[in-house]
């Protein structure tokens, strides 16, 4: 699963769920998924999200063995472009949104054939 972050004012962010819903709960805005926060609360879940990484360390170790192929990236390195998005929202006045993106090529999901819920709502052209 795919986490993309979306606002007027700043590019589209995507990050690997088990990072994105971190990022949530780093936010204190809950975990699910679709969600947003109201632009007055931008600036508090860009505080709350600054605030948690303060207190991981620069160099986390990974919690999973890492892909020998693959460097180690720290969640401070992951965070920068939501931390940016954040910034933008705040400075344009506008919400931030996310949700799940489930992009049939990358997971080999038919749209036909899926029949997903996502927090109790079913997802387009899954009726």
């Amino acid at each position: 699963m795919l986490i993309t972050f979306k606002t007027k004012a700043y590019a589209n962010i995507t990050m690997f769920g088990e990072v994105g819903r971190r990022m949530l709960e780093m936010m204190d805005f809950g975990t699910l998924v679709p969600g947003a926060i109201r632009e007055e609360d931008v600036p508090r879940a860009l505080a709350n999200l600054q605030n948690a990484l303060a207190l991981i360390p620069e160099q986390e170790a990974p919690t999973v063995q890492a892909d020998e192929d693959q460097p180690f990236v720290s969640l401070h390195t992951r965070a920068v472009p939501l931390l940016e998005l954040l910034r933008a929202a705040i400075a344009d006045e506008t919400y931030v949104s996310w949700e799940c993106d489930l992009n049939k090529r990358s997971y080999g999901i038919r749209k036909e054939a899926a029949n997903l819920t996502i927090t109790g709502e079913r997802l387009p052209g899954n009726q």
